[in-house]
Parts: structure tokens; C-alpha cells; sequence
């Protein structure tokens, strides 16, 4: 999996690997610089972990 960037809140690089992305709808942007930065609305997740209409940011190296 691509290394997490320092600038991905700890909350998430702590638990990317348990994060499976199903029941989520990436929007995914390239950018110029090649890196890949995908968008998750919260609304899916009931476990506490995120509040409804939050937004994260999680970006890889391109």
C-alpha cells in the first residue's frame, strides 16, 4: 500500500490498513505533481470513528 503523507491526520495513518474503503465512494483527483489525493464523505460509517458530513483528506505519493 503507498506510504500515507505526513500532512493525512495520525487518526487515519493509524488506521489505513483496517480502513477498507467498501461502502465508500472515492472521488479521486489527479494532480500535477502526480499525487493522488481521494475524498471521504463520512456518511456511510456509524462506528464513532467519524461524525456525518465530515470530510478527510488522504493522500500517496503518485
Amino acid at each position: 500500500m503507498a506510504d500515507v503523507l505526513s500532512n493525512t491526520p495520525q487518526f487515519w495513518q493509524d488506521r489505513w490498513a483496517a480502513f477498507k474503503l467498501f461502502e465508500v465512494d472515492p472521488a479521486v483527483i489527479q494532480d500535477p505533481e502526480s499525487q493522488v489525493y481521494v475524498a471521504f464523505d463520512s456518511a456511510p460509517f456509524t462506528n464513532g470513528d467519524l461524525h456525518v458530513g465530515s470530510r478527510w483528506w488522504v493522500t500517496f505519493g503518485g
